[in-house]
């Protein structure tokens, strides 16, 4: 679940910028916050061999690894 709140916080943030839009500033500031806090939970986890979930991309021979973090960017 980390993930997919990393993955959203990410998006809009990317989405935002790129589009230019005029969003509310305070919004941005919330995305960014959830972005560094996310990706500091899941690297947290991970440390500490906390299992979070299997992430990757199936393949014909089964599933390849990606990190959580790459699932965005």
């Amino acid at each position: 679940m980390l993930s997919f709140l990393y993955g959203a916080c990410a998006a809009a943030l990317s989405a935002f910028r790129g589009a230019d839009n005029p969003v509310d500033e305070q919004l941005v500031i919330d995305l960014e916050m959830m972005v560094t806090r996310t990706s500091a939970e899941i690297e947290r986890l991970e440390a500490s061999g906390t299992p979070t979930a299997d992430y990757g991309e199936e393949t014909v021979t089964g599933w390849v690894y990606c990190s959580p973090l790459e699932f965005v960017l």
